[in-house]
């Protein structure tokens, strides 16, 4: 990274929330899961800055800077929806039939999975992407509030398509993480053999800028509209179900 290129980063770890006021110039110590972290907070503006990567990878947290767009990019696990999340809480009864409110948040999220299915059929890049992913996990956290939100007719195909779309997003990471190039996955690819079994992905021979006759390499846009043509097909079985409620 330049010296003359600054980039801030603020992380939020919902685990205790205490306000401290510190003054500029001071040493912060850094303890992330009770561990100390052999790196130090700054203060600017009233502001405490932590250092991205040293707190991201305490975190277990994947994290890539690119130089040429001068922008980080954090990235967690996301490839499995967490099913816990419209589960009832601690000391909360189950809810045998989907609330009204848990209908709406489903509507919600069906019409942000069925305009993301929109915008990759009219071309989308990889920023816009990884933002409109966020945004449907926010709204599946909405729906998992809902009282009986599992009881949702459509809950299982909302689930099915958010998982192909981190699925895609997991893929196009690790595109850009592992240095890809001209629009096909490396040799060490650990989504080859995925693609090929469970989406009928066909690798292609890519010898022509210089690999290996014998190399066959998956393309990266190919693979993409195979995972999105799969969640759409989620996409539509929810909302065909969240129809006839």
């Amino acid at each position: 990274m330049s010296r003359k290129t600054v980039v801030w980063v603020s992380i939020a770890v919902c685990a205790a929330a205490a306000a401290v006021a510190v003054a500029a110039g001071s040493r912060i110590s850094i303890y992330v899961n009770g561990m100390p972290l052999r790196a130090e907070a700054i203060v600017r503006d009233g502001a405490t800055y932590l250092p991205v990567r040293a707190v991201a990878e305490a975190l277990g947290v994947a994290v890539r800077y690119d130089a040429r767009t001068h922008a980080i990019y954090v990235r967690s696990e996301r490839t499995k929806v967490n099913a816990e999340a419209a589960l009832p809480r601690s000391g909360e009864a189950p809810s045998p039939t989907a609330s009204p409110s848990a209908i709406e948040a489903a509507r919600a999220l069906a019409a942000k999975l069925s305009a993301l299915a929109s915008r990759v059929v009219a071309g989308i890049n990889y920023r816009d992407y990884g933002v409109a992913v966020a945004d449907i996990h926010e709204a599946w956290r909405r729906l998992g509030k809902q009282p009986g939100a599992t009881a949702v007719p459509a809950y299982a195909a909302l689930q099915a398509a958010m998982g192909e779309y981190d699925f895609a997003h997991e893929v196009w990471d690790y595109y850009f993480a592992s240095g890809g190039r001209n629009d096909v996955l490396p040799a060490s690819s650990p989504y080859d053999s995925r693609l090929i079994d469970e989406y009928g992905v066909k690798p292609k021979d890519v010898s022509y800028i210089g690999w290996k006759k014998e190399d066959l390499r998956i393309h990266l846009p190919t693979a993409l509209t195979a995972i999105w043509a799969r969640a759409h097909i989620h996409v539509e079985a929810a909302a065909q179900q969240l129809a006839a409620r």
